[in-house]
């Protein structure tokens, strides 16, 4: 139907203008994004302010089970969520069936599982904001097997 997900993680600086005029910049910056969208910016757009990157719940609350990004919420440029909510999901589901603690065991062994994955996201995240760190993180991305081996590392499950 011509609809298109599109999805970015934006530093609230590049939104100080609003909306319209960071969609405008990023079509100027991006031109095969300005081309897939036909030169124009959409009207009906969505945005999500404020997401809670590198969080992870902690704390465990007998017979609940935190899924997908209410157990953990990764930095987007690592491609973990929907990972996140299957691998929480089969934990939680094999924790149900499993353990007698069932949602605390969970919990636990979640965030635990989640935190190295969650700090390098993180790192990789901070490091991509600032221009002189993202162009050296990019010149490394050409290093064979780099690229993979961060993918692999923020891996959770």
């Amino acid at each position: 139907d011509g609809a298109a997900n599109l999805c970015l993680s934006v530093a609230q600086a590049r939104m100080a203008n609003g909306r319209e005029a960071f969609l405008a910049a990023l079509l100027r910056e991006a031109p095969l994004l300005a081309e897939r969208l036909g030169g124009r910016i959409p009207a009906d757009w969505e945005a999500i302010a404020g997401v809670p990157y590198g969080w992870r719940a902690r704390e465990a609350v007998p017979g609940l089970f935190r899924l997908g990004d209410q157990a953990a919420v990764i930095a987007s440029l690592a491609g973990d969520g929907i990972a996140i909510a299957l691998t929480s999901g089969a934990a939680a589901a094999h924790a149900c069936l499993h353990d007698d603690d069932g949602a605390v065991a969970y919990q636990r062994a979640f965030a635990a599982q989640a935190k190295r994955p969650i700090a390098i996201a993180e790192t990789l995240r901070h490091m991509a904001e600032a221009p002189l760190r993202r162009k050296v993180m990019l010149g490394l991305a050409g290093v064979p097997g780099l690229a993979k081996l961060a993918a692999r590392m923020t891996r959770i499950g």
